[in-house]
């Protein structure tokens, strides 16, 4: 649905960033942080928008694209990263807490158990 014209196509983009795309990263990192815990440093991905800007001028004055800084998705910057380069399990996970993702997969095993039993 983009527009032919560049300049309804610049403020398309910038709308579509700020409206659909923005929300949708903050909801996924924050997911991806209680997930997976913090992997790797935090780089705003506006720097990397306006490195391959295409458009002639960039964005400015009411025309900002929304930066998404480390607090907006809960991701704590004083923390130092972990060591391991693999997802931290329910055993590796500080204070043992539970793990929703195996919650999860044990709830349909046991699901599939029971139906299997049925038959």
């Amino acid at each position: 649905q983009c527009p032919l014209d560049v300049a309804a196509s610049r403020l398309w983009f910038i709308n579509l960033w700020n409206l659909n795309i923005v929300p949708h990263i903050l909801d996924s990192v924050r997911e991806g942080l209680l997930l997976y815990g913090k992997r790797s440093s935090w780089d705003d991905p506006v720097k990397y928008l306006l490195d391959t800007w295409p458009w002639q001028n960039p964005p400015s004055g009411q025309e900002d694209l929304i930066h998404i800084k480390p607090n907006d998705v809960g991701y704590d910057t004083s923390a130092p990263l972990p060591n391991t380069s693999r997802p931290l399990s329910a055993v590796d996970k500080p204070e043992n807490k539970e793990d929703p993702l195996f919650n999860m997969l044990m709830t349909l095993q046991e699901a599939a158990n029971t139906q299997a039993g049925h038959l």
